[in-house]
C-alpha cells in the first residue's frame, strides 16, 4: 500500500512540474527541481540547563570478593592410531562372504584389499603399497590427509583385484 502511495505522489509531483512548465523536444533539468524562493531558517533548539544528580556518600565495609580463577579445560583427544602392516593375511570374519572369492587379504590404515588366488602375492603387495604411499607420502606411518582417509573408510572404499577380466567376470562375486 505503501508502494502504491508512494508512485502515485511521484507521479502527482511530476505532472505538476511539467504543467507548469512550456512543453519542448528536451526536458530543461533546472525545471524539475522547484526552485526555493525563502531561505529556509532552523531555529536553535532551546538548551535546558543539564541537572545536576548529587549522590551523597555512603561509606560500606565492603569485604573482598573470592578471587575466582579458572583453570584451563584439557581436553583428553585419543589420536587414533593407525597400523601400517603391508602383509598377506587371512580375511577377517567380517568379509567372510568374501572368503571363496578372493581368499587373500591385506589391509592399509584400514583400507581393505581383497584378491583371488590367482594374483600373485607380489601384485597385492605392489597395490597396497601404492595405495600407502598415496595415503603416507611423506612416509611417517601415518597418513597425511586424516579427512581423505576417513572419507575412504566411511565409504567403504576397498580393492577386489582378479588375475584378468575374464576371471572377474566369471568369479560369481557379482551375482
Amino acid at each position: 500500500m505503501k508502494k502504491i502511495l508512494f508512485s502515485l505522489l511521484i507521479l502527482v509531483s511530476l505532472f505538476t512540474v511539467g504543467c507548469s512548465e512550456e512543453v519542448t523536444d528536451q526536458l530543461p533539468i533546472e525545471g524539475l527541481i522547484p526552485e526555493v524562493t525563502e531561505p529556509i531558517i532552523e531555529e536553535p533548539e532551546e538548551k535546558i540547563p543539564e541537572r545536576q544528580v548529587i549522590e551523597p556518600i555512603i561509606e560500606k565495609k565492603l569485604t573482598p570478593e573470592p578471587e575466582i580463577i579458572e583453570k584451563p579445560v584439557q581436553e583428553t583427544v585419543q589420536e587414533k592410531t593407525y597400523e601400517l602392516d603391508l602383509k598377506i593375511k587371512t580375511i577377517p570374519s567380517k568379509y567372510s562372504k568374501l572368503k571363496k572369492f578372493t581368499p587373500k587379504y591385506g589391509e592399509v590404515f584400514g583400507i581393505p584389499f581383497f584378491a583371488s588366488k590367482n594374483v600373485p602375492d607380489k601384485k597385492l603387495l605392489h597395490a597396497m603399497n601404492i595405495m600407502a604411499q598415496y595415503l603416507d607420502n611423506d612416509e611417517d606411518g601415518t597418513p597425511d590427509n586424516i579427512l581423505i582417509l576417513n572419507k575412504m573408510l566411511s565409504e567403504d572404499a576397498g580393492m577386489l583385484m582378479f588375475a584378468s577380466e575374464s576371471e572377474s567376470e566369471n568369479s560369481g562375486i557379482w551375482e
